[in-house]
């Protein structure tokens, strides 16, 4: 719901339609534009359409997780949906506003889970393009960003109600160095997920 308090969000089901209208469409449309490339065939084209939502959703979930400090700021939102919190809203308001992060980090417990099942299709997702087309490319470096900062969320969860979860510059680096280099997205990620990617 919304008002002058800005958004609050109920529950998971509530948490899915929002993620679709500002990112699940986007994974449909850049489909719709990939349909048309030399590199997509008509059957991968069909298959894309099948996980171009969770592509969306998992980017926005993790979005959302990184810093919900800064929506409580500027928007005076909560997009973590109140089902999943110990409390309520109030009780998140409460400790976004003191920098205390018991409560934002029960509710990123099961946000991440459905990150995390959500980035499964948007793997498939991304391993449905042709390992030599720039679209692989294109696709895997924010791919590969929000398995990071997940990574952080999940290792620093503290630092999330602080405002200062950050996936460091260096790594940034290194991703955009190895997405789509052809020598295996499951590898890469695999790293990502156990330590900050090095550039070679």
């Amino acid at each position: 719901r919304s008002g002058f308090d800005g958004i609050r969000i109920n529950d998971m089901e509530e948490f899915h339609h929002y993620c679709h209208f500002v990112a699940g469409t986007v994974g449909e449309m850049l489909t719709d534009i990939f349909s048309y490339h030399n590199d997509i065939s008509e059957s991968v084209s069909e298959n894309l359409s099948n996980y171009s939502e969770s592509f969306g959703q998992f980017l926005q979930t993790i979005n959302i997780l990184k810093d919900p400090l800064e929506d409580f700021e500027s928007e005076s939102a909560v997009f973590i949906p109140e089902e999943v919190l110990p409390g309520t809203h109030d009780d998140i308001i409460r400790e976004l506003e003191i920098r205390d992060p018991d409560t934002i980090i029960e509710g990123m417990k099961s946000l991440l889970e459905y990150a995390d099942r959500q980035g499964d299709d948007a793997r498939n997702y991304i391993e449905l393009i042709p390992e030599n087309s720039e679209i692989r490319g294109y696709l895997e470096v924010p791919y590969l960003l929000a398995r990071a900062t997940a990574r952080e969320i999940e290792e620093n969860p503290e630092k999330v109600a602080q405002g200062d979860l950050a996936v460091e510059r260096e790594e940034v680096m290194a991703i955009l160095q190895e997405a789509g280099n052809n020598e295996g997205l499951d590898q890469i990620e695999s790293d990502i997920n156990q330590k900050p990617l090095e550039i070679k």
